[in-house]
């Protein structure tokens, strides 16, 4: 049996923001994307028995990376639009009694869907759970370039935490 694996293409990607309380649905025109970094804590400890030497142990918790979307800005702002919608329907500085975590309103999952190589198939899922957009970036208008390049913003997205699911599966770890 071979271990050999085709390579995945760094554009196999697609950002869902789904619809609910807090905001109306919408995908986002991406350029980059990361699989946010995840990582357990280390904890410190004796590692013999007269407590001469320390060791490194796995902490009790898993940390979780944002996510960050890098995404075109359309020619209306909508894509801008809808990242800011987001972030007052949670904290709305115009009118306190609208902001959603007032009022119990939990956002539902952000889908991170990696697709296959001919973008018909999704072949990995990474739903975002409790998450919010917590930054989005300037948006440069220049006029001393040259060419027109697409205009970008940087979105910043936290989350509680992360599943993953392939084959209709959600990774549970052990059995």
């Amino acid at each position: 049996m071979s271990n050999f694996f085709n390579q995945t293409n760094s554009t196999n990607f697609l950002l869902q923001i789904p619809d609910g309380k807090l905001t109306e649905s919408f995908v986002l025109n991406l350029q980059t994307i990361n699989v946010p970094e995840i990582h357990i804590p280390s904890t410190y400890a004796p590692a013999g028995t007269q407590g001469i030497a320390t060791g490194s142990y796995p902490g009790s918790g898993i940390e979780f990376e944002p996510l960050n979307a890098r995404f075109i800005v359309d020619e209306n702002l909508d894509s801008w639009l809808s990242m800011y919608k987001w972030m007052i329907s949670i904290n709305n500085y115009i009118d306190r009694d609208r902001s959603g975590w007032m009022h119990g309103d939990k956002p539902r999952p952000v889908v991170l869907n990696i697709l296959n190589n001919t973008k018909t198939d999704v072949v990995l899922t990474i739903r975002l759970h409790g998450a919010w957009c917590s930054n989005l970036s300037e948006i440069e208008y220049d006029y001393t370039v040259e060419t027109d390049p697409a205009l970008f913003c940087v979105a910043t997205i936290n989350y509680q935490y992360l599943e993953v699911e392939k084959d209709g599966a959600v990774i549970t770890g052990r059995v």
